[in-house]
């Protein structure tokens, strides 16, 4: 095993079995080399920096962080992505499909000077930050592991039905409360919190994130008794975990006791977070020292601790945001838009819209103030109240009522939410607003979605793995929809601009879905009418079309069929493209109605642009559906 300059400890490289396993390179996550050959510190700082810009980018979109990247052209290049560091190796093209990737799958570097770490220490780090996929890998292999005769304090063995359930629970809490939809968060998160749970790991993930949930939901009383019980079990694991609850246990204290009350397991969390060498957790409990500070009227220490908290992690706008919004509050535009300058995120795009709507006269100054105070306080019916007005008195200003949507998310009113956003949506026309919108909509589908599953339904272990290659093709992702629900795989597709093709299969039937830089380009599903049907049913063809083309019918997509119509001129391109559209929404609203099912996904690099083929989004794709089948569900009559 090789020694990693500077006396840092051995590095372990995987054993590839492939030529490239010599030439490996591992760096941490700045680009300084751990183990390379000589002469590779300039790749090295090219691959962190690429792997940092794409993690920002990621982040900024709300995406969970990365874990394996694969780049392939002549010749094939292969990041494995990791808290403390990075692999980085490139191959021949034409070499065993996916031998690098796999290799690369379970490695990890440990923090400097630490050593390694087992899978539910992992699944705690995952799981904190909210990294779903990454969480999802450590679950495969605590599933596979063996149970040990003398498991460590986290490490309790569970049977394989309890722990599917109660891991299926955890990660719906926790993309519940990433989707700011505290009431649902609890929901799933609380039974799990309760001593009745065997794993002290599963119980502190609960009981650290029923805080950050019940603090989104202004009960900070219930913020504070979760936070104290997460630092009580968090003594019996490792320094992140104990350092991770004092940053939560103070958050909560500050509003439950008052701001003093914090500083001492801030000044902790801050104090070990920097001896682990966790530059994540260092940032986080650095901003919430800020915004402390900040709320006792100290401007100058609050911008000094966001400072800090920006130099922890480079990669990460929100401390300079929150140090924008400081200057909004103080009136200090032109600073604020320095700051903002080099950002280009959505949080960037929202305060400059701030600034553009002062500038511009659609709020008053007085209005602008009492929107910051609102937007960043707790959610009460006061606050609400406050947004609702300033939307009515400014209702060219979308972020007011963009704001009161997320509040009464955070608050569980789900269907206030909804249509607050769907007034959004009536008058937003621009694409990047419009965008933002259905983002920030996905928080009610995760709501609704959660709200209406079984509680403790045990679950097969997730099967999801991303980034792997087959001789067939370069298979992206595959898993199983009762694990990894229709919606997270198009949002995946979507938000990563991938290009290929989905195949879900159940016993219900196929439905193929061809996607062109994350937008479904065209559908195929035998449980649906085909594009013939659609266009006799639409009048735009004669009913003895489906005897005349029943061949061609057969199996093929709606855009071949298509061809040949346009071809023979029997149909226009006008005509046919509503058809198209209207087959990819009843193939997906065919998948909607599944409650399990197999899927695989096939990237297909370089497809060429038909001028037939339609470019659907399929996030708002699914919004549009569920609002029919709500609105269906609604006009129903009653039993009774």
């Amino acid at each position: 095993m090789p020694i990693v300059p500077s006396g840092k400890g051995p590095i372990a490289v995987p054993s590839l079995e492939l030529p490239e396993g010599a030439s490996a390179i591992v760096a941490d996550r700045e680009g300084a080399v751990l183990h390379a050959p000589d002469g590779s510190e300039d790749a090295a700082a090219a691959v962190a920096s690429a792997i940092r810009e794409l993690d920002a980018a990621g982040e900024a979109l709300g995406l969970a962080g990365l874990h394996t990247v694969s780049v392939r052209g002549n010749t094939v290049s292969t990041v494995a992505v990791r808290a403390a560091g990075l692999l980085f190796t490139r191959a021949a093209a034409g070499g065993a499909a996916g031998a690098p990737e796999k290799a690369l799958e379970r490695w990890s570097l440990p923090q400097s000077g630490a050593p390694a770490r087992d899978s539910w220490a992992s699944l705690r780090d995952a799981l904190v930050r909210g990294r779903i996929a990454d969480a999802i890998g450590h679950w495969r292999e605590i599933a596979a592991a063996p149970s040990l005769r003398e498991a460590r304090a986290g490490s309790e063995p569970l049977h394989r039905e309890e722990l599917d359930d109660a891991l299926d629970s955890l990660l719906g809490g926790i993309v519940a409360a990433l989707a700011h939809d505290a009431v649902g968060s609890l929901r799933c998160l609380q039974q799990l919190a309760a001593p009745s749970q065997r794993n002290l790991s599963i119980r502190w993930l609960a009981q650290n994130w029923c805080s950050r949930a019940a603090l989104e939901a202004s009960d900070v009383a219930a913020a504070a008794r979760h936070a104290r019980d997460a630092m009580t079990l968090s003594a019996q694991l490792d320094d992140a975990a104990r350092a991770v609850s004092n940053w939560t246990a103070a958050e909560a204290l500050a509003l439950e006791v008052g701001p003093e009350q914090a500083s001492e397991p801030l000044a902790q969390a801050c104090e070990t977070f920097t001896r682990i060498g966790d530059g994540w957790g260092l940032a986080r409990a650095s901003l919430a020292q800020a915004r402390i500070l900040a709320s006792c009227g100290r401007e100058a220490d609050a911008d000094a601790a966001a400072a800090r908290a920006a130099e922890a992690d480079a990669v990460w706008d929100e401390p300079h945001l929150f140090r924008a919004r400081r200057l909004v509050f103080r009136g200090d535009f032109a600073s604020a838009e320095q700051v903002l300058a080099p950002l280009h995120t959505r949080g960037a795009q929202r305060e400059r819209a701030l600034v553009e709507a002062l500038r511009s006269r659609v709020l008053t100054i007085a209005q602008l103030g009492e929107f910051l105070v609102a937007r960043d306080a707790q959610p009460t019916s006061s606050t609400i109240e406050v947004l609702k007005r300033i939307a009515a008195a400014a209702p060219t200003f979308a972020h007011a009522r963009e704001a009161l949507a997320q509040m009464l998310l955070r608050l569980g009113r789900y269907d206030e939410t909804k249509a607050t956003f769907d007034e959004l949506l009536a008058t937003e026309h621009g694409a990047a607003e419009r965008s933002s919108l259905f983002a920030a909509m996905s928080g009610v589908v995760v709501a609704r979605r959660l709200a209406s599953r079984p509680a403790a339904k045990s679950r097969p272990a997730p099967q999801a793995q991303v980034a792997r290659a087959d001789p067939a093709g370069q298979i992206m992702l595959r898993g199983n929809l009762a694990v990894m629900a229709l919606f997270d795989v198009f949002e995946l597709l979507r938000m990563g601009r991938r290009s290929g093709v989905l195949v879900c299969t159940s016993a219900k039937g196929t439905v193929k879905l061809r996607f062109r830089e994350g937008f479904i380009a065209y559908a195929l599903s035998l449980a649906s009418p085909d594009v013939v049907e659609l266009l006799v049913r639409l009048g735009n063809l004669p009913e003895q079309a489906l005897r005349t083309f029943a061949q061609q019918r057969a199996g093929s997509s709606g855009r071949t069929v298509g061809e040949v119509l346009v071809r023979k001129s029997l149909v226009t391109g006008a005509a046919l493209r509503p058809a198209l559209e209207r087959q990819i929404a009843l193939a997906v609203r065919e998948l909607l109605q599944w409650e399990s099912g197999e899927f695989l996904f096939e990237r297909v690099d370089g497809i060429a642009k038909n001028e037939l083929d339609s470019a659907i989004d399929p996030q708002r794709l699914l919004l549009e559906l569920t609002t029919e089948s709500d609105e269906a569900s609604r006009d129903e009559p009653g039993d009774g």
